[in-house]
């Protein structure tokens, strides 16, 4: 599961299959009521450009060759709850039952179509971003999307005749005048969306058309916390053995340089400062150190290492990087060249990293510039910049 947050409907499925050598991913996608075979299921692996559609005998057949494991298998199908299960091995006949999805009534916080249009427009703010990539950036499906909100009650008082007359004229939500000078109403504390079927974005600055299970979406209006949960399918505009324009080329790379899944291969690989990156701690006594973050991970399992003895921790990331955006060599940095700032706050005892540079659950949260950038800056687990 990657990240950001929103609530997918629970899957029925059954897993089953053998090891191959070959490094492929085979099986047959079934109705789990009728034990037909189900065509046209989008089957990929979550984060990649990896996937493909079923046949009309509800077969599929992945390469996984060159992505490490596990990884996470997803399947969709409009009509079908989601499936997902891990994937520790290549196997051949997997059989992967999907349940017919039962049509439901979502609550939402309105109904009131133009309060719905204000929240598509806030959600394709905060989630794509507001730089140039995400204005560019489209959302397909968003008829898909429903939205909630926490509500918390605040008091005003000795407030002017000035600004009384335009807090009214705000129409605030639940607003209790107690008297001229005096008012209770309800602020919204967050944001949270969630989708009842697979979304898509296209980010033609990137080249990608990515389809997305979104579990949730979620925003702190006060802290500006924000984090996303799903699964994305990355499809490249050239295909999957085609060459990318230079623009995507050149795009792609500057997504990835100074991004989270940058830092974390360089952690994981032990070449931070090959990388461009210093990492900083504060002490007790407010002195700055230098830390050796990678010191820090140790392997629990083939293409994943934990985050051992830092936890609670907040961290300082420096990024020297050239004006292209591609870092910088220890030995190469010039006097003056200011770096670029981020920050990872480490939640859990063992947070895991993986070869790919992706995290389990969420449990380091990036804060500074690797933040900032939204799903407008997306790019697959398995994209290099060797591409």
């Amino acid at each position: 599961m990657r990240l950001l947050t929103s609530i997918f409907l629970l899957l029925s499925l059954c897993c089953s299959g053998s090891a191959t050598a070959q490094g492929t991913l085979s099986g047959t996608v079934r109705d789990s009521l009728t034990n037909e075979p189900i065509p046209f299921a989008t089957v990929y692996i979550d984060g990649t450009t990896i996937g493909t559609v079923t046949e009309e005998s509800g077969t599929f057949s992945l390469d996984v060759s060159l992505i490490p494991l596990p990884t996470t298998l997803a399947v969709t199908h409009l009509g079908y709850r989601r499936y997902s299960a891990r994937v520790d091995s290549g196997g051949s006949n997997y059989g992967i039952s999907l349940s017919p999805q039962v049509a439901t009534t979502v609550q939402v916080e309105v109904t009131d179509d133009g309060q719905w249009a204000k929240n598509v427009k806030e959600f394709k703010r905060r989630f794509l971003g507001v730089d140039d990539w995400g204005l560019q950036s489209k959302l397909i499906g968003e008829d898909r999307l429903y939205f909630e909100r926490n509500f918390e009650t605040q008091r005003l008082s000795r407030v002017s005749k000035q600004t009384a007359r335009l807090l009214k004229q705000k129409d605030l939500r639940d607003a209790a005048w107690k008297s001229n000078d005096e008012v209770d109403f309800n602020y919204a504390v967050d944001f949270l969306v969630r989708s009842t079927a697979p979304i898509q974005i296209d980010l033609p600055h990137l080249g990608y058309k990515v389809g997305i299970d979104l579990q949730q979406f979620y925003l702190h209006y006060e802290t500006t916390l924000r984090s996303y949960q799903g699964r994305f399918f990355f499809q490249p505009y050239e295909g999957v053995s085609g060459k990318p324009k230079r623009r995507h080329r050149r795009n792609r790379e500057i997504a990835y340089y100074n991004s989270r899944q940058h830092f974390l291969r360089a952690a994981y690989n032990d070449a931070l400062a090959e990388e461009g990156y210093v990492v900083l701690t504060r002490n007790e006594d407010e002195s700055i150190d230098t830390i050796d973050f990678s010191y820090y991970l140790r392997q629990v399992g083939d293409d994943e290492k934990a985050v051992v003895g830092l936890e609670g921790c907040s961290l300082t990331i420096f990024y020297y990087a050239t004006t292209t955006g591609r870092p910088i060599k220890p030995g190469r940095r010039r006097y003056g060249v200011r770096p670029i700032v981020s920050t990872v706050q480490i939640e859990d005892t063992e947070a895991v990293v993986r070869r790919d540079g992706t995290t389990g659950a969420v449990s380091l949260i990036f804060g500074g510039t690797m933040a900032r950038r939204g799903a407008a800056w997306l790019f697959p687990a398995n994209y290099s910049p060797s591409e």
